[in-house]
């Protein structure tokens, strides 16, 4: 940086030669500098003790006392002070020793005054970009103290929003129990039998009751995860078992729907190290996830291979695909949004968000694959139960 007379850094000399003095006092003021004298060390603390400079030039000896001490006593009164040092050649190990003390230059006497005016120029240089530093630090600092405060903030927030849910879950489930206990007895003749239109009604209550338990137990599972509060109770797994028993309870709901739901390749394979309940609840909710948005005439196909380290699971459908911008979201918690426009009924954008976890949880990891109007493929991974048998 050019140091020029619209800086007007201050200066203090320490110098008890005045010829010295002189010579830079002169030679520093025509370069725009403010600069005050001092005989002595004394006299340079008292003057700095008063008026702080941007600057120090002083002797390394002199008479009566010491420029080792003045230092001393310099850093104590302000440990940010910038200070030039100078040395005759006889004093240089003594010099050497100022580094101690965090000096800005050391300048050998003799010196070119032109050496002396581009070293303070450097120095004053140098501790404005350690002030501005040391603001940028200060700054920073507070900003990380109110992104930590903001952090906790949300961090309560959060916890109190999973408690909320986690309550109004309970809450919710044990009225609605109520509701669907009371509804199966009207579809099954217990008040006597009821007119269609009545049936009809009492269906649509029993439906409607259904997928609510559906989205509490949703909200339930996932605030759990959110918590940590879920285990996993891990034990040796057959993935192709599983995959069969979910398959087999949910043929009523694809029938229904028209759509050809199987397994391929249904033979054992390399037992994995999972919680058999969790397991079917991933491939519970990919599967419906598929029936939601694959139409009448449609397939979902459920298929596990074998891998050295893993078993690799893939739940394939041809529905209406998932459009490429949504693709990133289609995990994140409350997301919805339709994959096309076509048939497909909205929960509340966790289902996807659970099994995510769920297969985290178990080491493994999950992806979609898809493209509109074709269908939608999700691949997850479960680690074999030699590498991870035991662990949660």
């Amino acid at each position: 940086m050019q140091t020029t007379a619209s800086h007007k850094e201050s200066l203090l000399i320490v110098e008890e030669n005045l010829v010295v003095q002189s010579l830079f006092g002169e030679a520093l003021q025509r370069k725009g500098y403010r600069v005050g004298q001092a005989l002595n060390p004394d006299t340079g603390l008292q003057m700095y003790s008063k008026n702080a400079v941007d600057l120090v030039i002083t002797n390394i000896q002199f008479k009566n006392s010491s420029g080792i001490e003045f230092l001393f006593e310099l850093k104590r009164l302000d440990p940010d002070v910038a200070v030039i040092v100078l040395a005759n050649i006889t004093d240089l190990d003594m010099a050497r020793r100022t580094v101690a003390y965090g000096i800005y230059d050391l300048i050998p006497i003799p010196f070119e005054l032109d050496q002396v005016v581009s070293a303070v120029a450097k120095a004053c240089e140098k501790k404005m970009l350690l002030e501005r530093n040391q603001l940028l630090i200060e700054k920073q600092a507070t900003l990380i103290e109110k992104l930590h405060r903001s952090y906790m903030q949300l961090k309560e927030l959060d916890k109190l929003k999973t408690e909320f849910l986690v309550t109004i879950s309970h809450e919710l489930l044990t009225p609605l129990s109520c509701i669907k206990s009371l509804t199966y007895n009207l579809l099954h003749g217990v008040v006597g039998e009821l007119d269609p239109k009545k049936k009809e009604y009492a269906q649509l209550i029993q439906e409607d009751a259904d997928r609510l338990e559906e989205i509490l137990r949703d909200i339930l599972n996932f605030s759990k995860l959110e918590a940590g509060k879920m285990v996993l109770i891990r034990e040796p797994v057959d993935v192709n078992a599983v995959i069969a028993k979910v398959v087999r309870a949910m043929q009523p709901i694809a029938e229904a729907k028209n759509i050809f739901l199987r397994q391929m390749n249904p033979k054992p394979l390399a037992l994995v190290s999972a919680d058999r309940a969790r397991l079917e609840e991933i491939l519970a909710n990919l599967i419906e996830n598929a029936l939601k948005f694959t139409p009448a005439g449609g397939k979902i196909e459920l298929d596990a291979v074998d891998h050295p380290e893993e078993i690799r699971v893939t739940v394939r459908d041809t529905g209406m695909g998932i459009a490429p911008e949504n693709l990133n979201k289609i995990f994140a918690q409350f997301t919805q949004f339709h994959r096309e426009h076509g048939p497909g009924s909205q929960g509340i954008g966790l289902g996807l968000a659970v099994v995510k976890k769920l297969v985290e949880m178990h080491g493994g990891i999950i992806s979609v694959q898809s493209q509109v109007q074709k269908g939608t493929t999700f691949l997850f991974s479960i680690p074999r139960q030699e590498s991870k048998i035991g662990r949660t």
